[in-house]
C-alpha cells in the first residue's frame, strides 16, 4: 500500500516472491530489473537464481552471509548488496583514511574500488613531486606496476592524461592502483 502511494504509476504486486506461479504471472522474464531485498537471505537467493535462469539482466539482491554473497558471484550475478560487507569496506576506508592523514602525504581522498581489488586516490601535486614535468611516453616516466595516472586536473579543467602529458605543481591527480601497492604517498606511485 505505502509503494503504491509513493510511486502511483508504478505497478504494485503482493504475494510470496518465492512462487514461481506469481513471478511468471506478473511476466517476470520481460524485466530489465529485478530487486531482491527481504531480510532472509535465503528467499533472496531463490528470487535471484530463478529470474537469472529466466535471463533477467540486471537483479539487485541483498545477502548478509558473505558465502552466499560468493555464491552469487559464482553464477555473474549483476550486483549483491551485502550489508555486512558494507560496513566492512566503510570500516576499510575509514582505517586507511586516518592512516592517510598521519602518512604525512598529499592525499586528499582514498576509495576502494573493484570489491577492493583497487584504491582510487586523489593527490595534490607540489613541489615534492618526483617526477614533476616529465611527459608520460619519457622512460624517466615509470608507474609501479598495477597503477595508472587516470585523471588530471589542471585550472579546474579535467583532462584524460595522454603521451605528452606531465605532473605539473598546482595539478590535483587521480591515482587508480591494485590495493596489494599499499599506496601511501604521491612518490610511491613511481618505480
Amino acid at each position: 500500500k505505502k509503494l503504491m502511494e509513493k510511486y502511483p504509476k508504478a505497478k504494485v504486486s503482493y504475494g510470496n516472491a518465492e512462487s514461481v506461479e506469481i513471478l511468471d504471472a506478473e511476466n517476470i522474464s520481460k524485466k530489465d530489473v529485478v530487486v531482491s531485498i527481504t531480510d532472509r537471505d535465503e528467499a533472496n537467493l531463490v528470487v535471484s537464481m530463478y529470474v537469472w535462469s529466466v535471463g533477467v539482466p540486471s537483479i539487485l539482491t541483498r545477502i548478509d552471509t558473505v558465502a552466499h554473497a560468493k555464491m552469487l558471484h559464482k553464477v555473474n550475478m549483476d550486483i549483491t548488496i551485502s550489508p555486512c560487507e558494507i560496513a566492512a569496506n566503510k570500516l576499510y576506508r575509514f582505517a586507511r583514511n586516518a592512516q592517510m592523514k598521519d602518512a604525512k602525504n598529499e592525499i586528499l581522498r582514498f576509495n576502494t574500488i573493484c570489491d577492493s581489488l583497487a584504491e582510487l586516490m586523489e593527490f595534490n601535486i607540489t613541489e615534492n613531486c618526483s617526477h614533476l614535468n616529465i611527459p608520460f611516453r619519457d622512460k624517466a616516466f615509470k608507474l609501479k606496476k598495477d597503477t595508472l595516472v587516470a585523471a588530471i586536473i589542471r585550472n579546474g579543467e579535467m583532462k584524460i592524461p595522454g603521451g605528452s602529458s606531465a605532473l605539473q605543481v598546482g595539478d590535483k591527480v587521480f591515482i587508480v592502483s591494485a590495493s596489494k601497492n599499499k599506496i601511501k604517498n604521491l612518490n610511491e606511485i613511481f618505480r
